[in-house]
């Protein structure tokens, strides 16, 4: 056999065996894409608590044209807004076949791969205002690389913006970046984004919202072995402004955010805390703000079971999410059904603690509540009395100072001559409530800090070590209005 007829032979069978292995990836490709859609709408379902039918995000393949090199996928979002309105938002990818995609090759790209992803929007009602903004030009491109694990990773760029919408507002978007690492099967993903700019503007009205460099970090983990969802997050801003009239009303500086959930056999634990350097209104310097939240055994489904009856019942009298429905009482004992089976699992919810700091002193409060199923019978009770079955214990503790308290008071008070005399009145006023509250034997003043530790549980209310029942309690609240 002539050399050139070996040639010839070797070029067929390697590009039969090439577009054999193409045909094999691009199928296993599909494989991979289709369980990461499913996988990703049953993560949606735990947040909502909802089915995949009635969740507020469902994510799928509206088309998937696979071809021997490459494949064309069309994705569905949808979105339910208020009112039950759905938004689609549509999705392009040109999905290049491993093992070693073409348009990787073009880019000197040699190592292989499953699939190389070029995705980005399609112009449809949701988005078409923001191509024509862009002169045509597609807003959001996205890249991904897929292994052969099914581990990859995934750029998104935004491009800026500069838009008013039919509802005069003005959207000035200065574009952003977003990397995600993920792990096989989804079991794992890694976060980042900057965003430099982002200000929305009333035109009527002349108020702006504005935000500053923004980053944001989040961690995903999926334990097989005790089925155990565990996510972290971080979100730092440099500055958060609320402007009328191109005037700041509140400003907040350097603001941190941070927390973590974990979410095992549809019970749900999350704590987040909020870190802010400085808390500016009116252009005054209010200080600096911390809060912590947290909570824990939320049952989300039976949580998700309620909320879709009460939107059930804003639905049933033609009301919005706004609008408070008339109950009658079949409908009172159908929330409470929900309610009662959503306590079965023995929440608590915590603010722990807010922190006020303006230079001058400190001032902090806390307060937990841990919740119990009440027995059935108090189903038809009067609501009072199911809120206090509900209440397993609740706890409460301040510290006030007087200083700090003062000097909030004289920087927001418009109606006091100066801010001197709006701090000497806010002393006085300070210390003749807090005498009160100390000798009705609700809280210690000290020092010009006033403190109380208050926790209710069994019926009872133990005060600083002291131990009254509920009537007592209510009854010293009750004198201290009269004073």
């Amino acid at each position: 056999m002539k050399k050139s007829v070996k040639l010839v032979v070797l070029v067929v069978v390697l590009a039969v065996a090439y577009g054999a292995s193409s045909w094999y990836v691009g199928q296993r490709a599909q494989d991979v894409i289709e369980n990461a859609v499913q996988t990703g709408n049953q993560n949606l379902g735990r947040i909502f608590g909802a089915e995949a039918s009635t969740q507020p995000i469902q994510l799928s393949v509206s088309r998937y044209d696979r071809g021997l090199f490459s494949s064309n996928i069309i994705y569905s979002l949808k979105i339910v807004g208020p009112g039950g309105v759905v938004t689609e938002y549509l999705l392009g990818d040109r999905l290049d076949h491993g093992p070693f995609p073409l348009s990787a090759l073009r880019q000197g790209q040699f190592a292989p791969m499953l699939a190389l992803s070029h995705a980005s929007l399609v112009p449809n009602t949701a988005t078409q205002a923001w191509f024509d903004s862009l002169k045509g030009a597609n807003p959001v491109d996205i890249t991904t690389r897929v292994g052969f694990s099914g581990a990859g990773s995934t750029q998104v760029s935004f491009a800026p913006v500069e838009h008013t919408t039919p509802e005069d507002l003005q959207v000035s978007f200065a574009g952003g970046d977003m990397t995600i690492e993920f792990s096989s099967g989804l079991d794992s993903a890694t976060t980042r984004g900057v965003f430099p700019k982002l200000q929305i503007t009333n035109t009527t009205s002349d108020e702006s919202v504005l935000v500053d460099n923004m980053v944001f970090d989040k961690t995903y983990q999926f334990a097989a072995a005790d089925r155990n969802h565990v996510t972290q997050f971080k979100l730092n801003v440099q500055r958060f402004g609320l402007l009328a009239e191109k005037q700041e009303v509140l400003g907040l500086s350097d603001v941190s955010v941070s927390g973590n959930s974990s979410d095992q056999n549809n019970s749900f634990d999350g704590a987040a805390r909020y870190d802010i350097g400085s808390v500016a209104f009116s252009g005054k310097n209010l200080g600096k703000f911390a809060a912590g939240f947290q909570v824990n055994r939320l049952d989300l489904q039976a949580l998700g079971a309620l909320t879709r009856q009460y939107d059930e019942l804003l639905a049933e009298q033609g009301l919005s999410e706004d609008d408070i429905p008339q109950l009658d009482h079949d409908d009172l004992l159908r929330l409470r059904e929900h309610l009662f089976e959503a306590l079965k699992s023995k929440p608590s919810l915590g603010i722990d603690p807010v922190v006020l700091d303006n230079g001058d002193g400190q001032s902090q409060i806390s307060v937990k509540a841990d919740f119990v199923r009440p027995d059935i019978v108090y189903l038809d009770a009067p609501t009072e009395d199911v809120l206090l079955q509900a209440i397993g214990a609740l706890d409460l503790s301040f510290s006030l100072n007087k200083s700090m308290m003062a000097k909030t008071y004289s920087q927001l008070a418009e109606d006091e001559p100066s801010e001197a005399q709006a701090n000497a009145r806010a002393r006085m006023l300070f210390d003749a409530y807090a005498g009160r509250l100390q000798r009705a034997g609700l809280a210690a003043y000290t020092d010009g800090v006033l403190s109380s530790n208050i926790r209710y549980q069994d019926q009872q209310v133990v005060v600083n070590g002291q131990t009254l029942s509920v009537a007592e309690f209510l009854q010293r609240g009750s004198l201290l209005l009269l004073q």
